[in-house]
């Protein structure tokens, strides 16, 4: 359990790190680790997640978990639907373009997209990976050629296709592939 203090300090850091405002949602759990009290721990999690999808801004969801509390995620997280899943993740390219890339998500998700970002600068494998496990089926990719070019690529992970578009058209781009 963390302090008061390290709470604090913990949220200062992640909303740094994070480039906005950071909410802490604190999900109660017994602590019992049975499979009954996970599962049940797992539904309040989900009502949790719910209630946040709900809200207009489509607020990303990060949860934070050690040990059986991470059993306690998988299973509240594990049946998302449809309307809470993430459309395109935008990758980060260096931590030199974080801006940017925060600047394009909160582009795309102006626009109505549900868009998560790559927590770190990585080789971009990595990076679709991480997005091919979680099935969000775009990755927007910005790099220093298409910063430079006011472009960006974007990746259809269920396809394998890829193009290069003007960075102010990605979003309806995005909105109409969606749907396919």
């Amino acid at each position: 359990m963390l302090s008061m203090r390290s709470a604090v300090v913990l949220k200062r850091a992640i909303a740094a790190r994070a480039g906005g405002h950071v909410t802490f949602k604190v999900c109660k759990w017994s602590g019992l680790n049975t499979h009954a009290e996970r599962i049940k721990g797992g539904r309040e999690f989900a009502k949790v997640v719910a209630e946040i999808r709900r809200r207009p801004n489509r607020s990303r969801i990060v949860a934070l978990a050690h040990s059986h509390g991470g059993n306690v995620v998988a299973y509240g997280g594990r049946d998302v639907p449809p309307e809470a899943q993430v459309d395109a993740m935008v990758t980060l390219w260096n931590e030199g373009a974080r801006a940017d890339t925060l600047a394009l998500a909160g582009e795309l998700r102006a626009a109505g997209l549900r868009v998560d970002v790559y927590p770190e600068a990585d080789k971009l494998g990595k990076q679709f990976k991480y997005a091919s496990t979680r099935n969000v089926p775009f990755v927007v990719i910005v790099g220093d050629d298409e910063r430079a070019n006011g472009t960006v690529s974007i990746k259809d992970l269920r396809s394998g296709d890829q193009q290069t578009i003007a960075r102010g058209e990605a979003a309806q781009h995005l909105a109409t592939r969606r749907q396919l």
